[in-house]
């Protein structure tokens, strides 16, 4: 008998947690599960929305502004829950989690995703008193009666400081859909379509323009570094430090802003290296769709970019966090002729691809909620 999972998330933004929602959803074993998924806020400008409904995947709208969250959003849940009857029921994110954790009808077939290091990225998102407030809210969440599936072993140690016993299932990605191409003059190809220079070093961050990843520093380090416009650093995303990180590039013409895009695939087969410089992270999806696409990838020796490399050892060059020199250092390295960057189309490890598929980590994830539907019937 096929199995309803029921996925909660606040919206569908294109963002880390979506797309590791939609793959797993969109890689159900027709004979297992089928899924619903429902949106606690409207939809931002920037939404997978019709992605997900084109792929036949139900889709149910709260449409709940936060305010509204606090003071009906469970019994609007709850009721939701009460008409769907799902088998299980898969959290992604805090108020998902606050909501679903205190429902009664819930209660034994909860299993949450958490995607980061909660108490590190409150702190840093909200500062210490709120920050610390909102950790401590959504861990006590996470205690009431949820199964917590950390997305790396990173996730599931800062989850363990806290008393709550995690099983990890790494974050996947479209291994079909993030490939290299097959040539050195596709890419110049590419490039000429996109309007990029086709014979320069090009350098890409993807992701939001946050305190968490600093853009800042990855523009500095870069015209630190002189590559005497040999090289160029393009951003694909935004977010608060937009200004800031325009101010920082001094309008320089081998810097460039491209805003928030959906055709992330083709700007990373189009780039040389993949940058992260990031202070904190779950599992990179950026890194993981950029490995997986073939690109090099200069990132910050946080433990999670030091699972990345393990992954793709080939690919992955870390620098030192707490010297920013490290980074220009790399950016010229990687800029010189004789680099890596002139050998051809990097091929992904074939192992750490088949660890980083969202096909297998969506048939992990239906392994836990059939464990988790076993527990709750003997409960």
């Amino acid at each position: 008998m096929v199995k309803t999972a029921l996925s909660v998330i606040s919206t569908l933004a294109r963002t880390g947690p979506t797309n590791v929602l939609h793959g797993i959803v969109t890689n159900y074993d027709p004979q297992r599960y089928r899924a619903i998924v429902v949106t606690l806020s409207p939809e931002p400008e920037q939404s997978r929305l019709k992605e997900f409904r084109n792929m036949g995947i139900e889709v149910r709208q709260m449409g709940m502004s936060r305010l509204r969250s606090m003071l009906d959003g469970k019994k609007q849940l709850a009721a939701l829950i009460e008409k769907l009857r799902p088998s299980v029921i898969h959290t992604h994110g805090a108020r998902a989690d606050v909501l679903a954790s205190s429902i009664i009808q819930a209660q034994g077939r909860v299993l949450s995703t958490v995607h980061a290091d909660l108490r590190a990225d409150y702190l840093m998102g909200y500062g210490f008193l709120r920050g610390t407030m909102l950790a401590r809210q959504h861990i006590a969440a996470l205690r009431r009666s949820i199964q917590a599936i950390a997305v790396s072993p990173t996730v599931a140690d800062a989850l363990a400081r806290d008393n709550i016993q995690a099983n990890v299932v790494l974050n996947g990605i479209d291994i079909e859909k993030f490939k290299p191409l097959p040539s050195r003059e596709d890419v110049r190809k590419l490039r000429a379509d996109l309007g990029w220079p086709e014979d320069s070093v090009i350098f890409l961050h993807t992701g939001a323009l946050i305190p968490r990843k600093r853009p800042v520093t990855v523009i500095e380090s870069f015209i630190s570094a002189n590559l005497s416009q040999t090289a160029h650093l393009f951003f694909a995303g935004d977010g608060p430090l937009r200004q800031e990180c325009e101010i920082a590039a001094h309008n320089r013409q081998d810097i460039h802003f491209l805003g928030p895009r959906d055709d992330i695939p083709k700007l990373l087969q189009a780039s040389d290296a993949l940058v992260s410089a990031s202070v904190s992270e779950g599992l990179p999806m950026a890194l993981i769709e950029g490995a997986s696409t073939g690109v090099r990838i200069l990132a910050s020796n946080i433990y999670a970019h030091q699972l990345v490399r393990d992954l793709f050892p080939e690919q992955v060059r870390l620098f030192s966090l707490n010297d920013n020199s490290s980074l220009a250092d790399s950016f010229q390295q990687f800029s010189l002729p004789t680099s890596e960057t002139f050998k051809g189309i990097t091929q992904p490890n074939p192992n750490g691809l088949r660890q980083v598929s969202a096909k297998t980590m969506s048939s992990l994830y239906q392994d836990h909620y059939d464990r988790l539907l076993t527990l709750y019937r003997h409960v």
